[in-house]
């Protein structure tokens, strides 16, 4: 009887799959097949419209500011200076469907920080600031270039002639002072240089023109 079993159990190991064959097995048939990167379905191409030409605008439209039109803002009350404010085109009639052509002679502009200073007189040439602000030092002909001193009226040695007479009544270069604020300086420019100079001495400047 115990041969017998021996034998029934020996006959049953030979018939067991081996766990190793078992697990190949199974492997196989859970590896997933190769990665397909071609196209399997395809679309035509989305129809272009031309893109939309403007023609240029006639010669006297050179120096044409569609916001800042003298001759539209004529329109307006003068009360409360109305007229001189921004008033942009909003009907058909009056919306320019074309590019403004440049003036004659226009130069690219100089980068910053040296367009800060000085433009091409060719690009806006018109003498009548450099005339009507003569004595005010804001604005001056110089050769084929507009100048920009950066005095304006109050200083008429300029801003870092201005920031050397504070700096003689409050030393900025003692580190006393963090933070400056300048109201009423009129001009952009003048704020610009203020800028420059009082980053010098560390200074934060905090500018509010009129």
């Amino acid at each position: 009887m115990f041969v017998t079993e021996q034998l029934e159990i020996a006959k049953n190991q030979q018939n067991c799959l081996n766990p190793v064959t078992i697990f190949t097995n199974f492997s196989h048939q859970n590896t997933p097949p190769p990665l397909d990167f071609e196209a399997h379905n395809t679309l035509p191409p989305p129809r272009l419209n031309p893109p939309k030409k403007f023609k240029i605008c006639p010669s006297n439209f050179t120096h044409y500011c569609p916001c800042q039109d003298p001759q539209r803002e004529r329109l307006f009350k003068v009360e409360r200076m109305l007229h001189r404010e921004r008033h942009c085109p909003a009907t058909v009639g009056e919306i320019l469907r074309c590019l403004v052509p440049e003036p004659v002679g226009y130069k690219k502009p100089f980068p910053w920080p040296k367009s800060r200073a000085q433009a091409w007189f060719s690009n806006v040439a018109f003498k009548t600031l450099t005339e009507s602000k003569k004595q005010q030092n804001w604005v001056r002909l110089v050769g084929d270039r507009l100048v920009f001193p950066s005095g304006g009226t109050s200083f008429q040695k300029g801003v870092k002639g201005y920031i050397d007479q504070l700096n003689k009544m409050m030393p900025l270069e003692s580190g006393a002072f963090r933070t400056v604020l300048d109201t009423g300086c009129g001009v952009s420019k003048c704020d610009c240089s203020f800028i420059k100079i009082l980053n010098i001495y560390v200074v934060l400047t905090l500018l509010n023109s009129k």
